[in-house]
């Protein structure tokens, strides 16, 4: 039990460093892709406040897409995988 301990804590800071690498990775992207459709189409808010807006919704979807695809899922079957080994 104490191996299944000292493995998740090392494969928690693992996801850890993928989730904030990941979520970073997206951002940038999307603050490029924002900058470029309003250079685009000119809306009348300025530049930085529609980056902004644009990030602020992108960044709350992604987090929690990142946060079931990075930690719960991978743990999920890690966790599944160890009982079933152990127990079957």
């Amino acid at each position: 039990m104490l191996l299944l301990v000292r493995i998740l804590a090392v494969v928690l800071v693992i996801q850890t460093v993928v989730f904030w690498s990941l979520l970073l990775y997206l951002r940038w992207g999307e603050r490029d892709r924002l900058e470029a459709e309003w250079e685009r189409e000119r809306p009348p808010l300025p530049r930085e406040r529609y980056v902004t807006n644009g990030l602020e919704t992108h960044g709350r979807r992604t987090r929690r897409r990142l946060l079931v695809g990075v930690y719960a899922i991978p743990m999920a079957v890690i966790v599944a995988l160890i009982w079933w080994l152990n127990y079957s």
